[in-house]
């Protein structure tokens, strides 16, 4: 899974489609496009062959309604979600696996299929949705 040079890291996963009876699962992704992570970009990230997705419960008891609104913040890798393998379906031949965690949950979202394809939603990247990102050596504006 790749949309900027750093993957999905710190992307904010928007919305999750799956459709059992065409084997697909459809994620909207908001992807940080800038090293600054000021730029995102709205992508499509559509699976098909699925074979299993997987969706870890929240650990916290406010954190879905904390997320309206937002999207959840992730970030991910292949295979078996760490330390989760024993909890996941043997990965089938031809197949890959994959993993999000969702830092707002402390938990994971997993899936498996066959194919993935990815595309671009929106022409160009927008100002991140968040206006208090500071890094070292930002000017942190005095609240009025």
């Amino acid at each position: 899974m790749a949309g900027s040079e750093w993957g999905l890291h710190d992307a904010l996963l928007q919305g999750i489609e799956v459709d059992w009876a065409a084997g697909e699962l459809r994620l909207l992704v908001r992807i940080k496009v800038d090293e600054d992570q000021r730029l995102d970009r709205l992508a499509r990230i559509s699976i098909t062959g699925l074979q299993y997705v997987i969706v870890d419960p929240p650990i916290y008891e406010d954190a879905v309604a904390k997320t309206l609104g937002k999207g959840l913040w992730i970030d991910d890798g292949p295979g078996n979600a760490p330390k989760r393998e024993g909890h996941v379906p043997t990965t089938p031949e031809g197949c890959f696996a994959h993993w999000f965690f969702v830092t707002e949950w402390n938990s994971f979202i997993q899936f498996c299929g066959r194919h993935a394809e990815f595309e671009w939603l929106e022409a160009e990247p927008k100002a991140v949705r968040s206006p208090n990102l500071y890094w070292p050596g930002d000017e942190i504006p005095d609240p009025e």
